[in-house]
């Protein structure tokens, strides 16, 4: 079993470092606004979405996700800190050892199921519009 966590927060490790360097932004010759420029031309009916009405929408949700993921992100590791101030205040106590454990092992799985989520996001949301 203490393969299986040192290996598993090894990988959680590598996972979190290469999704902070993924989210880095390099913007090719065409500069910021270059995926604006279809929209700013395209021709819109009355009653239609706006083209800044959907862009504003798109950013909206990119910033509520982000919020919301590093919300429980701090969240998820504050209780791994706290499972580990419990694991080493439970002085060998069997039940209590294996419930700060539990805690440990727990937050950790849903630290990673969130950055897996938000990895998926960033996937889809740069497919969809060339980067962000």
């Amino acid at each position: 079993m203490k393969n299986v966590t040192k290996i598993l927060m090894a990988f959680l490790l590598a996972f979190v470092v290469s999704n902070s360097m993924m989210s880095t932004q390099v913007f090719a010759a065409g500069g910021i606004n270059e995926g604006a420029t279809a929209c700013n031309t395209a021709d819109f009916q009355d009653g239609a979405i706006k083209c800044n009405e959907a862009s504003d929408l798109k950013t909206k949700m990119i910033t509520a996700v982000k919020v919301l993921t590093s919300l429980v992100a701090v969240f998820a590791i504050g209780m791994i800190i706290y499972g580990g101030f419990r694991y080493i205040a439970a002085q060998g106590e069997p039940k209590q050892v294996e419930t700060a454990k539990s805690q440990i092992w727990h937050a950790g799985i849903g630290l990673f199921i969130v950055l897996t989520a938000f990895t998926i996001f960033k996937f889809f949301v740069g497919a969809s519009s060339g980067s962000w």
